[in-house]
């Protein structure tokens, strides 16, 4: 097989650029669009988001979603949470109280082991 895209020459590689770049640009657009952001996938160990005072939307994709808007490290990101999680009743508490900087931790990768924690910074 082949080793790299090297072997194809600058006029593949150049392509594939573009390709890539006008793919994004669509793909930025169509977030514009919608007034939506890249959603987050909460990285494994601890995770400092600040959420939107606006109130979660459904999710269009997935039913019995909610989404958040957040930032983390100065991004804004959508974050869309299971409606039946604990995960949602803890956000949802510390909302009520008026926190809307909240550290989540990430523990787990698959499916069946993944848990959440939330607490103050």
């Amino acid at each position: 097989m082949y080793d790299t895209i090297s072997m194809y020459g600058d006029d593949m590689a150049n392509w594939i650029d573009e390709e890539l770049n006008e793919i994004e640009k669509r793909r930025q657009e169509i977030l514009e669009q919608k007034d939506m952001k890249p959603f987050l996938k909460l990285e494994i160990g601890e995770n400092i988001l600040e959420f939107s005072t606006e109130k979660p939307r459904d999710n269009p994709r997935f039913a019995g979603r909610k989404v958040f808007r957040v930032k983390k490290d100065g991004e804004e990101y959508d974050f869309s949470v299971s409606v039946n999680s604990t995960l949602y009743r803890d956000i949802l508490k510390y909302l009520k109280q008026g926190k809307t900087k909240l550290k989540i931790v990430r523990v787990g990768q698959g499916r069946s082991d993944t848990r959440y924690t939330v607490m103050l910074p």
